[in-house]
């Protein structure tokens, strides 16, 4: 399996490939374009390159490869190039040799292995807020969800990620007028619909991800 991202130097793009360079069939992009990054960063004064969700590629090689290029960048500046990364804690929850178990010992050791410094970030929402962010995505759909305010308050102990609520509520918005929820007549009805159709989207984002994981 080969992953790739792609970013833009001026107007230039590079796909660069993210995995070991034994894996590279067409030769190390970053290494391929070293002098045109450096050349870059050079001309630009950018010293900061920020990183996101790569933890969804479940690949901590990644970062193998990523820190190879900084020390190529920095080699000879006397501004380095900082490269900043926004992960989760369970991109290294895992021993790469041993993927069937979880290992803190081998995540620690990653982290410490990859990143100079790493900074936890607690995250913003708690059980009240959840809660709210729900209540809030369900006012901002387009159509009426007659879900019990309870359900978000019990719901929201466990999902504090607001791209997951949104990612929720979306979905519940969307099934809701493909089964044409609204056409039910009896209230009662209606909402134990509405109800059981939340209980199944969180369901769905859930189980999918075990399955994939």
């Amino acid at each position: 399996m080969q992953l790739s991202t792609k970013f833009k130097v001026n107007s230039a793009t590079i796909n660069a490939s993210l995995v070991p360079y034994g894996e590279i069939k067409d030769g190390d992009k970053f290494v391929e374009y070293n002098d045109e990054l450096r050349y870059f960063f050079d001309k630009s004064g950018e010293r900061f390159v920020i990183f996101e969700d790569l933890d969804r590629y479940n690949n901590p090689l990644i970062f193998q490869r990523l820190r190879a290029l900084n020390k190529r960048l920095n080699s000879f500046r006397k501004s380095p190039v900082v490269f900043i990364y926004t992960l989760k804690d369970s991109a290294f929850s895992k021993d790469m040799n041993n993927t069937d178990a979880t290992n803190e010992n081998y995540a620690a050791e990653a982290r410490g292995k990859f990143f100079d410094y790493t900074i936890s970030i607690f995250p913003l929402h708690n059980l009240e807020n959840s809660r709210d962010e729900f209540y809030e995505q369900k006012k901002q759909c387009g159509h009426a969800l007659l879900i019990n305010d309870e359900y978000f308050y019990g719901i929201g102990k466990y999902i504090h990620d607001k791209r997951e609520i949104i990612s929720i509520m979306s979905d519940v918005d969307t099934y809701a007028q493909k089964l044409n929820l609204a056409a039910i007549k009896n209230k009662e009805s209606q909402e134990e619909a509405f109800n059981k159709l939340f209980g199944l989207m969180i369901y769905k984002m859930y189980i999918l991800q075990i399955l994939i994981s």
